[in-house]
C-alpha cells in the first residue's frame, strides 16, 4: 500500500512585481517583492500589463517543504498531489529548491542551480531551465488543472532519490511556459490556484503518495550440504 506525507506549514508563495522588464522580474533586480506563508490557498501567477505608467511584469512562484527524514529505503514511485481551486491557462512544473526553513523574500531565486540561467533571462529562451545542467526537475509539467480536485504528477527518478537522501524534500512549483522556459508572456494575467498545508481541511492539503521498493530475498534451498 502507498504511504503518504503532507507538507510543512512553511509552504507559500514568493512574488516579484511591478518590474519594468521581463528580465528584471525573473531575476528580481528591483525592490518590489514579498512573500506569504500563512495563507490557506493562493495562486502561481504570470502578469504582463501595459498602462499609462508603462509596461509592468509580475511573477509568483510557490515553494513547498516536505519532511522526508523518515524515508530511509528506496522509493520506487511517488506522486505529487496538489488540490486546485483556480485555473487560468497556466501550466506549472516542480523543480528542486533550496529555500530556508521559513520563506523570505530572499527565496525568490531559491531554485537549485538556476542562478546562471536567471542571469541570462532575455524573454526569448536564453535563460531557459529546460535542460539546464544544475537544475533538477522533480515532475513533468501539469498540463491540466482540476479546480475542484487533486492534480497529480509523477515524481521523477531524481526526485525519488532525493526523497530518500534529503531530510527535507523542497521544491518550487513554477509556471512552465514562460518562467521555466524564459519566454516573455503576452499582455495578460494568468494564474493557477492551489491549497496549502495551513488549510484545515485535510483533504485539501498538498501531499505526496509514495511506495517503497520491495526487497528481494534469496530463498534458495541447499540440499545434501553438511554445515
Amino acid at each position: 500500500m502507498p504511504e503518504q506525507i503532507t507538507g510543512e506549514t512553511t509552504d507559500g508563495i514568493v512574488l516579484s512585481y511591478l518590474q519594468g522588464s521581463w528580465s528584471d522580474v525573473r531575476v528580481q533586480t528591483g525592490a518590489q517583492h514579498s512573500y506569504y506563508d500563512s495563507n490557506t490557498r493562493d495562486t502561481i501567477q504570470v502578469n504582463h500589463s501595459v498602462g499609462m505608467r508603462g509596461t509592468s511584469f509580475g511573477l509568483v512562484r510557490a515553494f513547498f517543504d516536505f519532511d522526508t527524514s523518515g524515508i530511509t529505503d528506496t522509493v520506487s514511485e511517488a506522486f505529487l498531489r496538489i488540490h486546485g481551486w483556480a485555473k487560468d491557462d497556466l501550466d506549472v512544473i516542480a523543480v528542486k529548491s533550496d529555500q530556508g526553513s521559513g520563506l523570505s523574500t530572499a527565496d525568490w531565486q531559491a531554485i537549485r542551480g538556476a542562478e546562471e540561467e536567471f542571469a541570462l533571462s532575455d524573454g526569448s529562451g536564453a535563460g531557459t531551465l529546460n535542460g539546464a545542467t544544475g537544475v533538477t526537475v522533480y515532475s513533468a509539467k501539469f498540463t491540466s488543472w482540476d479546480i475542484d480536485g487533486l492534480n497529480s504528477a509523477a515524481i521523477t527518478v531524481a526526485g525519488l532519490a532525493d526523497m530518500r537522501s534529503e531530510d527535507n524534500f523542497r521544491f518550487c512549483l513554477m509556471d512552465y511556459d514562460y518562467d521555466f522556459l524564459d519566454i516573455e508572456p503576452p499582455e495578460a494575467q494568468l494564474k493557477t490556484g492551489l491549497y496549502w498545508e495551513d488549510e484545515s481541511n485535510e483533504e485539501l492539503k498538498p501531499r505526496i503518495d509514495y511506495t517503497l521498493a520491495t526487497a528481494v530475498t534469496d530463498n534458495a534451498t541447499f540440499f545434501g550440504a553438511n554445515f
